[in-house]
């Protein structure tokens, strides 16, 4: 068996593995967005500034974002989660927050790209796409 032989019989399962790391990574994401609408407080706030993320080979923009608490305190962070797009929106513009009620500095966008669940959906997508092409190509393989 030569190592190109060696490498298309792994590859299969290489797609199969992926697309199941990918896909439970999607569904932790899409729990994680679910349980933090359901679970954390709702403010009005805006977002009135970003900040670019240039780690590795690509920039991802992350917007700035700011409400007034129960307290009467006003909150600013950092949002989680970003786009590599950035917005056509001028800044400062209103958005839904959702804050975390047991660290009340620690707030992000509700709903949206901005929100994780578009991150959540892709790898979902991807990861069922994958694993069923590793499957199929897997059993295609063991027959012939």
């Amino acid at each position: 068996m030569t190592s190109s032989d060696l490498v298309f019989r792994l590859l299969p399962l290489a797609f199969l593995v992926g697309g199941i790391l990918m896909l439970i990574f999607g569904v932790r994401t899409a729990v994680g967005v679910r349980h933090r609408r359901l679970t954390w407080l709702r403010y009005q706030g805006e977002a009135f500034d970003y900040v670019w993320d240039n780690s590795g080979d690509s920039s991802t923009q992350h917007w700035m974002i700011r409400w007034i608490d129960n307290q009467g305190v006003q909150r600013t962070a950092r949002n989680p989660y970003g786009v590599s797009g950035g917005t056509l929106k001028s800044f400062p513009f209103p958005v839904e927050i959702l804050v975390n009620p047991d660290d009340p500095r620690q707030g992000q966008v509700a709903g949206g790209a901005q929100s994780g669940l578009t991150v959540a959906i892709a790898f979902i997508a991807a990861g069922v796409v994958f694993a069923l092409v590793g499957a199929v190509w897997s059993v295609s393989t063991l027959i012939n």
